[in-house]
């Protein structure tokens, strides 16, 4: 599942490498280390928390993403926006950053394809920035999206 938290150290908001057991801290939900991390607010998510989805879970919003399950998306996370479903199931992809093939609802619920978020404006008001929440068309684009989340950071697992 791409909802597992990865071995190894990471940068935090501080860029000190921390690992994931670091991050959660032995306390569920909300907490000043995770905002920092897992993109809470003005916080930007880091390679950290990009790292550690299962222990951002309640800031991705995202549950679980099964491979075998096209239905097992929850919620927000780009992370659980990886993989295309083919008819048979199969998933196409097994990388965290690729772009949906269909239309998904952006900020005005408009159905647009990932190819429709070319200019500054779109990017941000469909892929979560300062004040605009993600969108269901910028959770299913994420490489589109690549400047507002982890995707263009160097050492991110894909």
């Amino acid at each position: 599942m791409l909802c597992d938290d990865q071995d190894g150290l990471f940068k935090n908001h501080l860029d000190n490498p921390k690992d994931c057991a670091w991050l959660e801290n032995g306390r569920e939900g909300h907490t000043d280390r995770k905002s920092k991390n897992c993109g809470w607010g003005p916080y930007l998510i880091t390679e950290l928390g990009w790292n550690c989805p299962q222990t951002c879970i309640w800031y991705n919003k995202s549950g679980c993403w099964d491979p075998a399950d096209a239905t097992s998306v929850a919620g927000m996370s780009v992370r659980a926006s990886a993989g295309e479903m083919t008819a048979s199931g199969e998933n196409q992809s097994s990388t965290a950053c690729i772009d949906g093939s269909g239309t998904y609802e952006n900020h005005n619920g408009e159905e647009e394809a990932c190819d429709w978020l070319h200019t500054e404006f779109r990017l941000e008001r469909n892929c979560g920035y300062e004040r605009h929440d993600i969108t269901p068309l910028g959770m299913r684009c994420p490489w589109s999206c690549r400047d507002y989340n982890a995707c263009s950071m160097p050492g991110v697992r894909r």
